[in-house]
C-alpha cells in the first residue's frame, strides 16, 4: 500500500493505492481516508481479455499479495500500539495553555503532552489503546505510523456511556467544545470517514444509549472538503437508524472557511464581545 496527500497539504497522507502488475495486466485499488471514498481500477480494455488460465494466475498472485499485506499491516498496529503505550505512560498531562488549546479556545480533555506535542489516544470500545494522534503548537496533525483508525476515536469525558446522550464528531477541538457546552460525552472519530465505523460499533455494543452525529459542516465550494463532512454524517444515520445528526449553522455573512462546532462557539463568543451593553 502506498500512501499520498488528497488534500494537497504536505504531509497530509489520508490517500492510499494498491497496484497488482502481473505480465501485461495491472489491476489495483485506490481511495481516501478521509472521505472514505474507494474505487477498484484494471488496465483491460475493448476486446481484449484475460484467458481463464491467466485469470487464475492473477487471482493467486492478488491472494498471496493481500495475505502479504495484511501480516506486515498487523505487524506496523502492533508496533504502533506499543509506541503508543510507551509514549502516552511517559507522557504528562497536557498543559492547558498549549498553544493549540488557546488557539481554540478549548481545555485539555484527557489530552497528554510529549514535549511540545499533544497525544490524543486512539482506543477502542473496552478502552484499550491502538495508537495516537499528535497535534504540534502550529495544529499541524499526525498519527504514529502504523496506528489503525477504522473503529476508534478519542474519548472526551469521565465515561463512555450518559442516559441523556452521547455526541460523536470529526476533530477534537470540536469535541471540547460540545463537551464543553452540554456536558456529555463525546467520541473524536477524527475524520468523516471514520464517523459511520464508530458509530456502529458503538450502536451494536450500546442500542439503547442516544448517539447524535455533530457534523462538519465544510460550506465553502472551493475547498476539497466541500460537503465532505456533512454527506458523510447524513450516511451514516441512514445506515444506523436511531442514531441523530445535528449540524452548525453559521449566521449570514460569516467566514465560509468557518465548518464545525468549534468554529460556531468562537465566533458566537466573539460576536457577544463585540455586542455593546445595555
Amino acid at each position: 500500500m502506498e500512501r499520498f496527500s488528497s488534500n494537497g497539504k504536505s504531509g497530509d497522507l489520508s490517500g492510499w493505492y494498491v497496484l497488482h502488475l502481473h505480465g501485461d495486466y495491472a489491476a489495483g485499488v485506490f481511495g481516501c481516508w478521509r472521505t472514505g471514498i474507494r474505487q477498484t481500477w484494471h488496465s483491460a480494455k475493448g476486446s481484449w481479455r484475460l484467458s481463464g488460465h491467466e485469470w487464475r494466475e492473477l487471482h493467486k498472485a492478488i491472494t498471496a499479495e493481500r495475505a502479504r499485506q495484511k501480516q506486515e499491516h498487523q505487524a506496523r498496529a502492533d508496533n504502533a500500539r506499543q509506541v503508543a503505550a510507551s509514549l502516552w505512560n511517559a507522557a504528562r498531562p497536557a498543559d492547558p495553555t498549549h498553544p493549540y488549546l488557546l488557539r481554540k479556545g478549548v481545555g485539555a480533555y484527557g489530552a497528554r503532552q510529549h514535549r511540545n506535542s499533544l497525544l490524543l489516544p486512539l482506543c477502542d470500545l473496552d478502552g484499550m489503546l491502538h495508537g495516537l494522534q499528535t497535534i504540534r503548537p502550529d495544529g499541524i496533525k499526525r498519527f504514529l505510523a502504523g496506528t489503525p483508525k477504522r473503529g476508534l476515536f478519542c474519548l472526551i469525558g469521565a465515561s463512555i456511556t450518559h442516559p441523556q446522550g452521547v455526541y460523536l464528531c470529526e476533530g477534537y477541538a470540536t469535541g471540547a467544545s460540545l463537551h464543553e457546552a452540554y456536558g456529555l460525552p463525546v467520541l473524536v472519530a477524527f475524520d468523516a470517514g471514520n464517523l459511520q465505523p464508530v458509530a456502529s460499533a458503538y450502536r451494536e455494543r450500546f442500542p439503547h444509549i442516544p448517539l447524535t452525529i455533530c457534523a462538519d459542516n465544510d460550506r465553502n465550494p472551493a475547498s476539497k472538503g466541500y460537503g465532505v463532512g456533512l454527506d458523510k454524517a447524513r450516511a451514516a444515520c441512514a445506515n444506523l437508524p436511531g442514531v441523530g445528526l445535528i449540524v452548525p449553522e453559521f449566521p449570514e455573512g460569516a467566514p465560509l472557511n468557518l465548518s464545525d462546532f468549534n468554529d460556531l462557539t468562537a465566533l458566537l463568543r466573539s460576536n457577544a464581545h463585540k455586542e455593546p451593553n445595555v
